[in-house]
């Protein structure tokens, strides 16, 4: 029993600094400056699965170039922490977003303008496996003491 609760507990710990961190992330870029960027690609790729039975993943591939003080830059993020999903609607969704605008609005850091994003919404999916491994681990725990007590 004792395994579960180191398990779940260095995930949960993992999980919840790596969420934390995309999330931090995502806040600083939605105050960074913007400008007007030429959206190249934008395509919902599917992932085939290593073996056969499990199902594919999905994600948004984007690429777009915008201007900073005269320079050109490219970038490929379209988000912290976006990506990776069984379900291919979301991809779709901001697919569709994305192709509908006449431009992209890119978030830029002032600092490191080669670093962009082009939305800024922080994801809680990692944070919330995180939260759910050390509950996990909480009650791992409990029933060992309930199994050692009894």
């Amino acid at each position: 029993m004792m395994f579960f609760v180191v398990v779940f507990l260095v995930l949960g710990i993992v999980l919840l600094v790596a969420g934390r961190n995309l999330q931090a992330q995502a806040q600083r870029a939605a105050r960074w400056p913007t400008v007007a960027g030429t959206l190249q690609r934008c395509e919902v790729v599917e992932q085939p699965s290593i073996r056969n039975e499990s199902p594919s993943s999905w994600d948004l591939q984007v690429e777009y170039s915008y201007a900073v003080h005269g320079v050109t830059y490219r970038s490929t993020r379209y988000a912290f922490g976006f990506g990776g999903g069984l379900d291919d609607e979301k991809y779709r969704v901001a697919a569709e977003r994305l192709a509908a605008l006449p431009h992209v609005f890119v978030h830029y850091d002032p600092a490191r303008p080669a670093e962009a994003v082009l939305d800024t919404e922080a994801p809680t999916t990692i944070a919330f496996l995180g939260q759910f491994g050390l509950a996990m681990a909480v009650v791992s725990a409990l029933l060992g003491l309930v199994h050692v007590c009894f």
